[in-house]
């Protein structure tokens, strides 16, 4: 939970006008712009002004005055002084002391401990987090529809335009597991370092952003395509599947309706496009090494033979 709300805040925080660490934990006199503390205590000094405060994993502490917004996550946020902006806390605590005055308060999963001298000009809205939460199972579930009609039209275009290939491609994921799984680890692992590698020569920069961004995903999409028409082939057992002429069109569309329920599963679905997405690359990848192996052979084929090395110097030539 704290790992994305950091994120969360520190995209917030770039988005602020000035910004100006707090390193000793307090502000200097009337200090502007703002201020960005992690993992520390920030104390505002009575008579003291700044525009915003942002504390992460640490407790501030305002008897000064806070111009815009006071955020705290996972803290205390204690005001003796005055916020003329909002108040934010999140996963933590918010402190009005006697005296004190502050505009709207926000909080998420947070307690609020409010004397009766204080001030509160504006709302107080809370947020237990089972709204965010319905929110993100929402947007899963749309993800989850999306990528599955994504991939079950996918398959289907390339049952249509290469069917053969496709069909062969699945079965090497059984002829070939052990291969195919370490070529498709091996594949994940160094696409991406090769993509990096392009991108610091500054020259390579399109090639890294073309793998990052292209080629890696092409491939992801793929790989499940291969996987799911792979999984309908076991349950299906058509006759003629692999064979010329052949398209997999029932075991692509039986195989990824299996795998796209995986992806409703909380804690399985994952774990189901990583597994089966890099197996299916894999033996892609495999299918393109053999391909790649055979091609001097069938270039030079019955009518065109290979290429014969020539008799060493001094050797008598036949017939001589």
């Amino acid at each position: 939970m704290r790992r994305p709300l950091l994120v969360l805040i520190a995209l917030l925080a770039a988005l602020l006008p000035a910004a100006a660490v707090a390193d000793d934990g307090t502000a200097g006199t009337d200090a502007p712009g703002a201020v960005f503390a992690i993992d520390r205590d920030y104390t505002l000094p009575a008579g003291d002004t700044v525009g915003t405060i942002v504390v992460i994993g640490g407790n501030a502490i305002v008897e000064g005055t806070v111009e815009e917004t006071l955020i705290v996550i996972d803290g205390t946020a204690t005001v003796n002084g005055r916020v003329d902006g909002d108040v934010n806390v999140w996963s933590g605590d918010l402190v009005l002391g006697a005296g004190s005055q502050v505009n709207n308060i926000f909080l998420f999963r947070s307690d609020l401990t409010r004397d009766g001298g204080a001030v509160v000009t504006g709302n107080i809205d809370r947020e237990s987090g089972f709204v965010l939460q319905g929110w993100a199972v929402l947007l899963g579930i749309l993800l989850a529809i999306g990528i599955t009609v994504t991939m079950l039209l996918t398959g289907q275009a390339v049952a249509a335009i290469a069917g053969q290939q496709l069909a062969e491609t699945a079965t090497t994921m059984r002829t070939h597991v052990g291969t195919s799984i370490l070529t498709g680890v091996l594949t994940v692992i160094l696409m991406p370092v090769a993509a990096a590698v392009f991108i610091a020569t500054i020259v390579g920069i399109p090639f890294g952003l073309a793998m990052l961004f292209v080629v890696m995903p092409a491939l992801a999409v793929l790989g499940f395509v291969v996987a799911g028409t792979w999984l309908g082939s076991l349950i299906l057992h058509r006759q003629g599947f692999g064979t010329a002429g052949y398209h997999p069109y029932r075991e692509a569309l039986v195989g990824q309706l299996i795998l796209g329920a995986a992806l409703f599963v909380p804690g399985l679905n994952a774990a189901t496009f990583f597994v089966m997405g890099t197996w299916g690359v894999g033996a892609i990848m495999v299918r393109v090494w053999q391909a790649v192996r055979a091609r001097p052979a069938a270039v030079a084929g019955p009518d065109r033979p290979a290429p014969t090395t020539p008799p060493a110097m001094g050797t008598p030539l036949a017939g001589a």
